[in-house]
């Protein structure tokens, strides 16, 4: 006997029909074998009307966490062969990044150096305080933005700002709050958190930046404890602004600034533990670095912003990759805060604008065994500071044209092997003259010869005077 049709629409009928009450059978009192042949009939149909699964939603690309810190030297990370014990998270992060042993800052303050790293491109020679971020140019943020990321800050420093334009891009800055300027790096990680977890699933761009361990140094009471040298404790402010201090009070002042270095390191790891808990951390690449260094009178001074020897250009530069790829990979060649931009746009498949640094996205993949030669340049026209370098190979040259080149021993042009004196210890400018002249004209024509003219001096806006004493760089 053959079983009766039964089309699509009958059995969505039986599968919505409800039950009231045991039902007889619907069919015909057939035999046994023909009613096999029937349930087995209806179970194929029914197989054959389902509906068909939803495709599975794409893999969205992975987010970007960029923890920069202020005023960070690379050679009291532990990471970075200082056994001084500051940055115990760090160095275990390093064990699943790749690190980069000579990352190379734009400037030795933080607007410039900022600038640069957000949109790829040299800060122009007539870079101050009393300049900000141009709209014109593109930013990290708005480039990931178009590509369909949420974009969120939270910054302690007062230098960048809205007011300055280095918000352009980011949904989110400081959640709009003008109080949150100097908060603890701790602070800054708890509401960068907060961030991812409203931002998931949409792919995210997180941009945090502490201002530990810039001056005043004024570490926790538990950092105090580890690296206060067992000392009466002092407020660092006083101490800092003496013209000359004893070789006790260096060592004090010293310990203070490794404190804080342990107070954001310690940051650092609570972002890692959350990103970890909210499983963003393995989809994401993470990337640790700081603007630029800080002088602890290595070359007779202390502080930024005025000169361009290591101990302010030599920055960390660590990025975990998705799912700890190539954890514990070392590069040796020079990377450059304009790197940054179109590396992390190559990695992730986007169009970047036009900009003066690289794409080493193979670097960070380990899919070229020879690195590019880069030619890296700083400069800084920080209050009455007037100095370029120019970086090529193992050569740098520093040219001064500001009033300090006339009083100091070293002369207004310093050249260096960085790989036969990598503490800038012997200027080679008297000997190497062919050295000298080609990395003069290289200069020139980047744009930053000492012929130019200095910049017309600006008066400062009261907002900019009031972040810089926040800072300690006015009165």
């Amino acid at each position: 006997m053959i079983a009766p049709t039964i089309g699509c629409s009958d059995v969505q009928r039986l599968r919505r029909a409800p039950r009231t009450q045991p039902d007889p059978c619907p069919f015909p009192i057939l035999p046994r074998h023909a009613r096999d042949a029937l349930v087995l009939g209806v179970a194929l149909l029914a197989f054959a009307c389902a509906p068909a699964p939803e495709p599975a939603a794409p893999t969205p690309p992975p987010s970007i966490v960029i923890y920069l810190t202020d005023t960070l030297r690379a050679d009291r990370l532990g990471a970075y062969g200082c056994d001084c014990g500051t940055s115990p998270r760090f160095d275990a992060f390093a064990r699943e990044a790749v690190v980069f042993d000579d990352a190379w800052a734009v400037a030795p303050w933080t607007r410039p150096a900022l600038g640069s790293l957000f949109t790829g491109i040299y800060p122009p020679a007539a870079e101050g305080f009393d300049r900000g971020l141009p709209k014109e140019l593109a930013t990290l943020a708005e480039i990931l933005k178009d590509a369909g990321y949420r974009t969120g800050a939270v910054v302690a420093n007062h230098l960048v700002n809205e007011r300055t334009g280095f918000s352009q891009g980011f949904d989110d800055w400081n959640g709009g709050d003008p109080e949150l300027y100097g908060i603890s790096a701790a602070e800054v990680v708890r509401r960068g958190l907060r961030f991812v977890e409203a931002a998931q699933p949409a792919p995210f761009f997180l941009f945090l930046h502490t201002l530990e361990p810039h001056e005043p140094y004024e570490p926790s009471a538990e950092a105090y404890r580890l690296f206060g040298a067992g000392e009466v404790r002092r407020p660092s402010k006083p101490l800092l602004k003496r013209a000359r201090v004893d070789h006790r009070t260096r060592r004090y002042l010293e310990g203070l600034y490794a404190g804080e270095i342990w107070d954001n390191d310690r940051a650092f790891g609570a972002l890692l533990d959350g990103l970890r808990t909210q499983r963003a951390l393995d989809s994401s690449f993470v990337i640790f670095t700081a603007d630029h260094g800080e002088e602890l009178w290595d070359h007779g001074a202390r502080g930024h912003g005025r000169r361009l020897y290591q101990e302010l250009l030599r920055v960390p530069l660590a990025v975990r990759l998705p799912g700890g790829s190539r954890g514990g990979a070392r590069e040796a060649s020079p990377f450059g805060q304009i790197d940054l931009l179109p590396t992390l746009a190559g990695v992730l498949g986007l169009r970047a604008p036009a900009t003066d640094g690289h794409d080493l996205s193979p670097r960070w993949l380990g899919r070229q065994a020879t690195p590019p030669a880069v030619e890296l340049l700083s400069q800084t026209r920080f209050a009455k500071a007037d100095k370029q370098a120019i970086r090529h190979g193992p050569w740098k040259l520093i040219v001064s044209r500001d009033a300090s080149a006339s009083r100091s021993k070293r002369g207004s042009v310093e050249l260096y092997d960085l790989v036969k004196d990598p503490r800038e210890t012997r200027n080679l400018a008297d000997t190497r003259t062919d050295i000298v002249a080609r990395l003069e004209s290289r200069l020139v024509s980047r744009g930053l010869a000492r012929s130019a003219d200095p910049p017309a001096a600006r008066e400062l806006p009261e907002e900019d005077r009031e972040a810089l004493r926040a800072l300690g760089y006015i009165e």
